[in-house]
């Protein structure tokens, strides 16, 4: 299991940057940030679809639902009535990650409604899924563990060469 799924560390590469070395701590600070950044989105957009006379019904429906889902997240709450975003300490990453898919699904919702509406606000560029991330710690950790296995074993050969470590049977 990585680190992120645990709800204690994240790959944090948001529209292009890297945050260090590319895994940190993620706080319920963290969270609080991004739900009130894609939460100002979703409004602005919430606004968009009102005001697109081009727009079915049909996608008027979806995107109630679609918001919906989104403010019972935002609040932890199914009502979704809140003034405030709630987060966790616990699940910090994985909330982090869920912020990361709805951020992702509202720039596919600013995609489709650019076809046939104005949008007040930019296409968000949205993150890279954490699935698609690379694992650079743990790729320095497992090259770090093969490199110090392979001095180890060429120091414990140089110094007792092959006969002592793995002597004949019969003389010992």
């Amino acid at each position: 299991m990585r680190l992120g799924e645990a709800g204690i560390l994240s790959t944090d590469v948001r529209r292009g940057e890297e945050a260090g070395a590319g895994t940190r701590i993620v706080t319920p600070g963290d969270v609080t940030a991004a739900k009130v950044r894609i939460d100002t989105l979703m409004k602005s957009v919430t606004n968009d679809v009102a005001a697109c006379s081009q727009l079915s019904d049909a996608d008027r429906t979806s995107w109630a639902i679609f918001y919906a889902g989104w403010r019972a997240f935002y609040c932890l709450d199914p009502s979704g009535s809140c003034t405030e975003p709630a987060s966790t300490l616990f699940g910090s990453g994985g909330a982090l990650d869920a912020c990361d898919a709805w951020e992702n699904q509202l720039a596919a919702w600013q995609s489709k409604l650019s076809a046939t509406c104005k949008l007040s606000s930019p296409i968000d560029v949205p993150p890279v899924p954490i699935a698609q991330q690379q694992d650079t710690v743990g790729s320095w950790i497992k090259w770090g563990a093969i490199g110090l296995g392979l001095v180890l074993a060429i120091k414990v050969v140089g110094e007792t060469g092959l006969p002592r470590l793995f002597p004949a049977k019969g003389h010992r």
